[in-house]
């Protein structure tokens, strides 16, 4: 779902079908005004947040690759994305932010994307696994970790990413044969499925 749009003077604004859903005009209608914006007539703030909501939640998003469950201040991917999208450094998320969050994490919830989720965590902690292999570590005097069974398993490491890219193309197709139902939303007489 696009939160954010540009209009004819390539200008962003608010995608006007986010006012239907109440998480994200809740976000949008409490703007009130902010830097370059004081008034909150051109909702800056708002499309700031927003922005946030996206980059930090969508799967789809170039900071997904950033392993997080839920927002954390320290949060490497809270970071970047609060930097990236022009917050300032004590800008927290409040309520409206992470419920906003939340509505945006269901409404792209499908089998597909559990699955992938999933298989990206599994990911990590092959990464994990990976970066706290000690060679010299020994067990009843024999090494705990085999240089030879870490070859393998970075052998097979190149199957795993392909893997994770088809689920995620999946993932995509099956967002957007289905975004006309998501949130709550029924499919119209008039509309194709």
């Amino acid at each position: 779902m696009k939160l954010i749009k540009r209009n004819e003077d390539n200008e962003l604004e608010i995608a006007d079908e986010v006012l239907f859903i109440s998480e994200f005009r809740t976000l949008v209608r409490r703007d009130r005004g902010s830097e370059g914006d004081t008034q909150g007539r051109k909702k800056l703030a708002a499309i700031k947040e927003l922005a946030f909501v996206y980059f930090y939640v969508d799967f789809n998003s170039p900071y997904s690759a950033y392993r997080t469950n839920k927002i954390l201040l320290d949060d490497i991917r809270f970071i970047k994305v609060r930097d990236a999208v022009g917050l300032t450094e004590d800008w927290v998320p409040d309520e409206i932010v992470d419920k906003a969050c939340d509505r945006y994490k269901e409404m792209q919830h499908t089998l597909e994307l559990a699955f992938l989720e999933a298989a990206q965590d599994s990911a990590h902690g092959i990464i994990d696994y990976f970066k706290n292999i000690d060679y010299d570590l020994m067990s009843r005097g024999k090494p705990v970790y085999s240089p030879k069974e870490t070859l393998i398993v970075l052998k097979q490491s190149g199957d795993t990413l392909d893997g994770l890219e088809v689920l995620k193309n999946r993932v995509k197709r099956s967002l957007e044969s289905s975004v006309k139902v998501h949130g709550g939303g029924k499919v119209g007489r008039r509309e194709d499925v």
